[in-house]
C-alpha cells in the first residue's frame, strides 16, 4: 500500500475512534446518568438524540470506519498477514485491540443502539399522549435504561482497552 494511503486509512481510524470512544465515554459518564435523574423530561432527551440527531446511526458508522481502516492498516502492517509480524508483539497487541473494538461494535449495534431507539420511541409516545408515562411505560423505561447503562459501560471499558493497546502496540517487544 502507498504511503499515501497508509496515511489516509491511519487518519479516518484515528478520527473515528476518537469519535466513538470519547463519545461512548461522556454518554456513560455524563449523558445517560443525567438522562435518568431527568426522568421524562431525560426521555425527550433521548428522543431528540436518537431519532432527530441519530447518534446511534453515526456511532455505527464510526465504529465500522475503525474497525475497517484498522483491519487495513493490520493488514498492510503485518505485509498481508504474515504470520511472524502476527506473532510478535506489536502484532498480537494490534490484533487484540481490534478484538476488544470488534466485539465493542456488536454488542453496541446489537445491544446499545436498539435500546436506545426503543427508549426514545417511548420517550416519543409519552410525548405524543401529552401527560405523564403509564406504570407499563414507566417500567420499561427503567428496564431499558438499565440495560442501556450497563451495555454501554461494558463498551466504553472496551473501547479504552482498545485504544489503549494502539497507543502502546509499536513499543510492545
Amino acid at each position: 500500500m502507498s504511503l499515501a494511503f497508509t496515511h489516509l486509512f491511519r487518519l479516518v481510524h484515528i478520527i473515528s475512534a476518537v469519535f466513538w470512544t470519547g463519545t461512548v465515554i461522556f454518554l456513560t459518564s455524563f449523558l445517560l446518568p443525567t438522562v435518568k435523574e431527568l426522568g421524562p423530561v431525560g426521555g425527550a432527551v433521548m428522543d431528540q438524540l436518537t431519532r432527530v440527531r441519530r447518534v446511534p446511526t453515526y456511532l455505527t458508522i464510526a465504529g465500522w470506519l475503525t474497525i475497517l481502516s484498522g483491519a487495513v492498516l493490520l493488514w498492510a502492517d503485518s505485509q498481508a498477514g504474515q504470520a511472524d509480524w502476527m506473532r510478535s508483539g506489536p502484532g498480537m497487541t494490534f490484533s487484540i485491540g481490534g478484538l476488544f473494538a470488534l466485539i465493542a461494535a456488536v454488542l453496541g449495534g446489537v445491544v446499545s443502539g436498539p435500546t436506545a431507539k426503543k427508549l426514545g420511541g417511548i420517550a416519543a409516545a409519552v410525548k405524543a399522549a401529552g401527560g405523564p408515562p403509564s406504570a407499563e411505560q414507566a417500567a420499561q423505561v427503567q428496564a431499558l435504561q438499565g440495560r442501556l447503562t450497563t451495555t454501554t459501560r461494558v463498551v466504553a471499558a472496551l473501547l479504552t482497552l482498545a485504544m489503549a493497546a494502539m497507543a502502546v502496540a509499536r513499543y510492545v517487544p
